[in-house]
């Protein structure tokens, strides 16, 4: 008894026989109909495309996993600040959080004594405004090798500001 064929599936095609290539090329008249060998490749392109794709998510996973935003054990009433490390290289990236009243606005420097304006004076992020008593993010460290102090401001509405605190950090040749 035969088997009915299955709805749907191709056929596979002939393997590439290289004795009737041969054969097809020893008669001048058949010279024009020579067949192709079959491409070895058996990826189409969305599946390159959807394995590029995989790719770059997945080194974007790992590169941003790895560090991750700090937990800070602060409230809206108790100011804090947290950093993910304290010794990076130079034009490395820490990561942060600070909590503090949500109509604050956070800003960080480094090695100053007020709160910072320009990149020149030390500033590494902000003005940012809390949002639910929480902020967090990252910042680059462009300061020069050797030892810093990274300050925490909050800068109430009134534009008065107070230190959260400060961390020593060290910056190390790259």
């Amino acid at each position: 008894m035969r088997r009915p064929a299955r709805l749907g599936r191709k056929k596979p095609e002939p393997l590439f026989d290289p004795h009737e290539f041969g054969a097809r090329r020893s008669d001048p008249a058949l010279g024009a109909f020579e067949p192709l060998p079959p491409t070895p490749r058996r990826d189409n392109n969305k599946q390159l495309l959807y394995l590029f794709f995989l790719g770059v998510v997945f080194v974007a996973v790992y590169r941003l996993g790895s560090e991750r935003v700090p937990s800070v054990n602060g409230s809206c009433t108790k100011p804090a600040f947290a950093l993910s490390k304290t010794e990076l290289h130079q034009y490395g990236v820490i990561n942060w959080s600070v909590a503090g009243p949500a109509t604050s606005k956070v800003v960080i420097g480094i090695d100053s004594s007020s709160p910072p304006t320009t990149l020149q004076g030390g500033l590494l992020t902000g003005p940012l405004a809390l949002k639910d008593c929480k902020a967090g993010g990252l910042f680059g460290v462009r300061s020069p090798a050797g030892d810093h102090t990274v300050v925490v401001y909050l800068i109430d509405p009134t534009g008065t500001s107070t230190v959260v605190g400060s961390k020593k950090i060290t910056v190390d040749q790259p």
